[in-house]
C-alpha cells in the first residue's frame, strides 16, 4: 500500500481536473453538489475532445503544458458565471444548495420543479463521508494487493497503456488517427478520451502508474454517480446515504471492470452513466413541468440542456457504448413522462402541444430501432461472441455477476444484493400503491386521465362554486386554455402538497430492460440476441456494469425498508418495556456494519482473487504474458538497447510491454499484428523462424528497420497455443545470426545479425 500512498498527490490531481472544469458549469443551473461532481467528468472529457481535435488540425502539440490552461481557464470562467447568477438571485447571504436557499440560479430552474430533494445539511455531510467510504471499499483490493508499477495484463489494458505512450510521443490526441503508431501509421477512428486524460499525467516512463491511478479516479466517479442517481430517484436520506457503499460494493462495475476485464475507456463510460443519467432525470421533470404553460417553457432550461447534451457527448468520447447504456437506462422514464404530456395536452386542449408530443415519443422508439441497423452497429455484432446457455442467462441476469473464483464472500454479495434489490421492488411497488390509493380516494376522477372533472366555473356575478362544470376542451363553450392549465397545475400542487411526490415505478423497468439485455447476451445465439446487444459487442459483461446502476437505488431503498422494518420492531419492544430510544442512524450504521462483515466487505475474497489474476506477474491468470523476472528485464532496456532499437517479438509472450517499460519502439506494440504492409505482416509472423533460409525474411528485417528479437517459450493465451497466432516467432534457431543482449525468466532478448550489421 505504500507505494500507492506516493502516488495519491497524483490522484487528487486528477480529481481536481476531471472535476472543477465542469463543476461550476453545471452547479449555475444545479443545486446538488453530488450531481454536480458527478456530472462534471463528462464536460472535462468533452472539453478535452474537443481541444485534441483543435489541437490535430491546428498543427500543436497534445500535451500537459498546452492542456491543462485549457482547462484551467474553463474551470475559473464556470465559477465566474457561477458568482454572477448567484449574486443575481441571492439565497438571503447562504451558500447555494443550503437549506435557506430561495432559489436555484436561473428563473427557470425553481423549486417547483421538484428535481430532486435538497438534503440537510447534516445529512450531506454524512453523504459525502459514505462516498470517502464507498471508494475505500471499492479501491480495497487494489490498494491491499497491486503494485502500481505493473501492468496490467490483459489484452485490452496492454492496447491502452501503449496508446498513451504513443500520445506521449506524438502529440496526437485526436479521435480520428490519434492512435496510429498502434496500426503501423494507419488512421482508425477510435474513443481515445481515457487516453488523451491519462497523458495529462504521465510521462513515457509513468504510463503504468498513472494508468492504474485512473482505476482509483473511476472508482471514486461511479460511487459518487451511483449516489446522484438515487438522489434524484429516490426522497429517502437513509437510502442516499446508503447508496455510496453499495455502488462500491459492487462486483461487475466497479470490481470487474477495472481489475479483471481491464476495459479502461468502457470503464469510463459507465462511470460516467450515473452523473448524466442524473442530469437527465432532473431536466426531463423541470421540462415536464415547463411546458404547463406551453414549448415556450422550456426556453429557461436551455442551458441545462446544452450541458447535458455536452456531458453526452463525453461519455461517448470515452465509449460510444455509454449512449446506448443511457438510452436504455433511461428509456422507461422517457416514454412514461411524454405519455404523461400528451395526457395533459389533450386534457388542456393544447392539441398542438400534443402532436409534438406524440411524435418525440414516436421518434424515441423508431430512432434506435434505426441506429441498431446501421452498418457500424452492424459490425459490432459480427463480433464472434457467442452465446452460452440458458441456463447461464437466467443465472445471472437478475443478481449479475462477473467469473471471479466462487467464495464465500461473493455469494453472500450475491444473496444480500439480491435480497436488497428484491425488498426495493417490494417497498417501491408497496409505496406507489399505498400513494394511489390515497390519491384515488381524494380525487376519484384521476383514473379516467381524459376525462377528469373541469373545475366549476365561476357564478354569474363572479362569485365561485355556481355548481356549472367547464365543458371538456375542444367543446363549443369551453374556457380559456390557461384556465385549464391552472386548473391542472393547482390539482398536481394540491396531491403533491396532501400526499408528497408519487414513488417512482420507472427504476424497476429501467432495472428489467438492463436485466432482459443481460439475459439475451448470455442466452444462445439468435438474431434478437446480436441485433440488441450489438452496441455492447455482445458482452454480457459490458452489459452488466451498466445494468449495475440500476441496482444501486433500488438495493439502498431496501436497505431503508429493512431499517424502517427493524425500528419498529425495536421501538415496539421499547413501548413494551417503556426503556428504548431507536434512531435511524444507529440503526442503518449497525446493519450497514453487519451486512458488509457478513458479505466479507463486498467480497474482498474474491476481488482480491481478481487483482492477483491480472497484476501478479508470477500466478497471472489465463491473459498472464510476462513474469517478474520477464517485466525486468524488459525494465532494462532503456540500458541495454540503444535508443533505434526496434524489437519484434510475440506481443502475447510480453513484447507489447518493449514501449511503455522499455521505452523502445516494437514491431507490434498491441495483442494484434496490424503492420499497413500486409506481405511484410505476413512474411514477420508466418515466416520469421525462416530467417536462414528465407531471404524474404531479411528484407522485410532491414526495410522495417528490425534491430533485435524478443524471444520466449510457447504457452497458451486462454485456450490457444501461442504458436497457432504466430508461428513464425517460435522455433527460431538463434544460435547463429544472433546475439544474446539480457535474459529474464524464460524470455531472451537478442541483437539481429543474420541480415547483416
Amino acid at each position: 500500500m505504500a507505494d500507492w500512498i506516493v502516488l495519491m498527490p497524483l490522484l487528487v490531481a486528477m480529481v481536481l481536473v476531471a472535476v472543477l472544469p465542469g463543476y461550476f458549469w453545471i452547479r449555475s443551473s444545479i443545486r446538488s453538489s453530488v450531481v454536480a461532481v458527478a456530472f462534471a467528468p463528462a464536460l472535462t472529457f468533452t472539453l478535452i475532445t474537443v481541444v485534441s481535435e483543435a489541437y490535430h488540425r491546428a498543427g500543436v502539440f497534445f500535451s500537459a503544458a498546452s492542456v491543462l490552461p485549457v482547462l484551467g481557464v474553463s474551470a475559473l470562467a464556470g465559477l465566474a458565471v457561477f458568482l454572477l447568477r448567484r449574486r443575481g438571485h441571492p439565497a438571503v447571504g447562504v451558500v447555494l444548495g443550503d437549506d435557506l436557499t430561495a432559489r436555484p440560479p436561473l428563473a427557470g430552474d425553481s423549486p417547483s420543479s421538484h428535481a430532486y430533494r435538497i438534503l440537510p445539511r447534516h445529512t450531506r455531510t454524512l453523504m459525502w463521508g459514505m462516498v470517502a467510504l464507498g471508494w475505500v471499499v471499492a479501491a480495497l483490493p487494489l490498494l491491499t494487493s497491486a503494485d502500481p508499477a505493473d501492468p496490467v495484463q490483459q489484452w485490452d489494458s496492454t492496447f491502452h497503456m501503449s496508446g498513451v505512450w504513443n500520445i506521449l510521443r506524438t502529440g496526437q490526441a485526436q479521435p480520428d488517427g490519434g492512435l496510429a503508431p498502434l496500426y503501423d501509421g494507419r488512421s482508425v477512428t477510435y474513443p481515445i478520451a481515457w487516453h488523451a486524460f491519462t497523458s495529462l499525467f504521465s510521462s513515457p516512463t509513468t504510463v503504468v502508474q498513472a494508468s492504474n491511478v485512473t482505476n482509483l479516479l473511476i472508482m471514486g466517479i461511479w460511487v459518487a454517480g451511483g449516489t446522484a442517481f438515487t438522489a434524484v430517484v429516490s426522497t429517502s436520506r437513509t437510502a442516499v446515504v446508503a447508496a455510496p457503499v453499495i455502488a462500491g460494493c459492487l462486483l461487475n462495475m466497479p470490481a470487474d471492470a477495472l481489475t479483471m476485464y481491464s476495459q479502461w475507456p468502457n470503464a469510463l463510460g459507465v462511470s460516467l452513466l450515473p452523473g448524466l443519467a442524473s442530469v437527465a432525470v432532473v431536466l426531463g421533470r423541470r421540462l415536464e413541468r415547463a411546458t404547463e404553460t406551453g414549448l415556450s417553457g422550456m426556453v429557461p432550461h436551455l442551458p441545462l440542456a446544452v450541458l447535458f447534451a455536452l456531458g453526452a457527448v463525453g461519455a461517448v468520447a470515452a465509449h460510444p457504448s455509454s449512449a446506448f447504456s443511457l438510452l436504455a437506462i433511461l428509456f422507461a422514464p422517457l416514454l412514461v413522462s411524454l405519455w404523461r404530456l400528451i395526457r395533459r395536452s389533450a386534457w388542456v386542449g393544447d392539441w398542438a402541444s400534443a402532436a409534438v408530443f406524440a411524435a418525440t415519443a414516436v421518434a424515441a422508439i423508431w430512432a434506435p430501432l434505426v441506429v441498431l441497423s446501421s452498418d457500424k452497429v452492424r459490425d459490432m455484432g459480427d463480433y464472434p461472441r457467442h452465446g452460452i446457455s440458458w441456463l447461464e442467462a437466467f443465472s445471472h441476469f437478475l443478481t449479475p455477476y462477473p467469473p471471479f473464483s466462487s467464495s464465500v464472500g461473493m455469494g453472500m454479495t450475491i444473496a444480500v444484493t439480491a435480497v436488497l434489490v428484491l425488498l426495493g421492488v417490494v417497498a417501491t411497488v408497496s409505496a406507489a400503491r399505498a400513494w394511489n390509493r390515497l390519491a384515488l380516494r381524494a380525487y376519484p376522477d384521476l383514473r379516467r386521465p381524459f376525462t377528469y372533472a373541469r373545475p366549476l366555473k365561476d357564478g354569474p356575478a363572479g362569485e365561485a362554486g355556481s355548481g356549472e362544470e367547464i365543458p371538456r376542451a375542444g367543446e363549443p363553450e369551453g374556457v380559456s386554455r390557461r384556465e385549464l392549465t391552472r386548473a391542472w397545475v393547482e390539482r398536481r400542487i394540491a396531491i403533491r402538497g396532501a400526499f408528497g411526490p408519487r414513488p417512482l415505478l420507472w427504476p424497476i423497468a429501467s432495472y428489467l430492460v438492463m436485466a432482459g439485455l443481460t439475459f439475451l447476451a448470455y442466452a444462445p445465439d439468435s438474431a434478437l440476441r446480436t441485433f440488441l446487444t450489438a452496441p455492447w459487442y455482445l458482452d454480457p459483461r459490458r452489459i452488466m456494469e451498466a445494468q449495475d446502476l440500476t441496482l444501486i437505488p433500488l438495493a439502498a431503498l431496501g436497505f431503508e425498508y429493512a431499517v424502517n422494518w427493524l425500528r419498529s420492531h425495536r421501538v415496539r419492544r421499547a413501548d413494551e418495556h417503556r426503556s428504548y430510544s431507536s434512531g435511524l442512524t444507529r440503526i442503518g450504521a449497525l446493519l450497514g456494519a453487519w451486512l458488509l462483515a457478513m458479505t466479507l466487505v463486498g467480497a474482498l475474497d474474491a476481488r482480491i482473487w481478481a487483482v492477483g489474476y491480472v497484476y501478479d506477474a508470477d500466478h497471472l491468470g489465463k491473459p498472464g504474458m510476462a513474469t517478474t523476472a520477464e517485466l525486468e528485464m524488459i525494465r532494462r532496456m532503456p540500458q541495454t538497447l540503444p535508443e533505434d532499437a526496434l524489437v519484434l517479438g510475440d506481443p502475447i509472450a510480453g513484447a507489447a510491454y518493449t514501449e511503455v517499460l522499455g521505452q523502445r519502439l516494437a514491431v507490434f506494440p498491441q495483442l494484434y499484428h496490424t503492420l499497413s504492409d500486409a506481405f511484410d505482416e505476413a512474411i514477420i509472423v508466418n515466416h520469421f523462424n525462416e530467417i536462414h533460409t528465407n531471404p524474404e525474411v531479411c528484407e522485410v528485417v532491414l526495410r522495417r528497420g528490425i534491430t533485435h528479437y524478443y524471444q520466449d517459450v510457447d504457452g497458451y493465451y486462454y485456450q490457444s497455443k501461442r504458436s497457432d497466432r504466430a508461428p513464425g516467432l517460435y522455433d527460431v534457431d538463434t544460435s547463429t545470426g544472433f546475439e544474446l543482449v539480457d535474459q529474464g525468466g524464460t524470455a531472451k532478448l537478442y541483437r539481429i545479425t543474420a541480415c547483416g550489421e
